[in-house]
């Protein structure tokens, strides 16, 4: 048996010897590795872009962000309070693809004050995302979705009706890259 001291130097040896072998070759061979590495980078410059990869990056290119619409978005608070505890909306998918992890992104107003004696909002709007909607919205298709505010202090002031909200959302990119009739 060996001792571990002895085993140490061994190993060290050994990754000592081809590191050495190692380095000797790259700064033996380091005019040669340069050039090849700076024809590699010419013939990647200067070679000319393939059709399909051109037409693949156009189709994927091709989708509108505006094409996905919010409307009607409104707070929906219980009966029996002014806080709202959810965002309900109708969205509309006019885009050439579906979309999926569908998330709001809202601002509102405060409500007015009740009386006279109350003090003035401080802010006049004020932001807030929801949750996701993680199934998909087919392209051409209109839907209405529920979907829960993040924790939001102001959300009980907010006025319900001046929801103003826009889609952020992930795009299917395989029905971008399908070829349609």
């Amino acid at each position: 048996m060996s001792s571990p001291t002895l085993r140490g130097l061994l190993v060290g040896g050994i990754v000592g010897l081809v590191l050495h072998l190692i380095m000797r070759f790259v700064l033996g061979n380091l005019v040669w590795i340069a050039l090849a590495v700076m024809l590699l980078w010419v013939i990647a410059k200067c070679s000319p872009e393939n059709p399909k990869e051109v037409s693949k990056r156009a189709r994927l290119n091709s989708f509108d962000p505006s094409a996905i619409l919010v409307l009607n978005a409104r707070g929906t608070t219980p009966s029996y309070s002014t806080y709202v505890e959810a965002v309900s909306a109708t969205v509309q998918n006019t885009s050439n693809a579906r979309i999926y992890d569908l998330r709001l992104y809202c601002s509102f107003k405060p409500l007015p004050p009740r009386s006279s004696s109350e003090a003035e909002a401080s802010r006049d709007i004020d932001r807030v995302y929801t949750s996701y909607h993680y199934g998909y919205i087919n392209h051409g298709t209109t839907v209405t979705i529920r979907l829960i505010p993040e924790p939001n202090g102001y959300l009980k002031e907010a006025n319900p009706e001046s929801f103003n909200c826009e889609a952020r959302f992930e795009v299917e990119r395989a029905d971008l890259l399908n070829e349609r009739p």
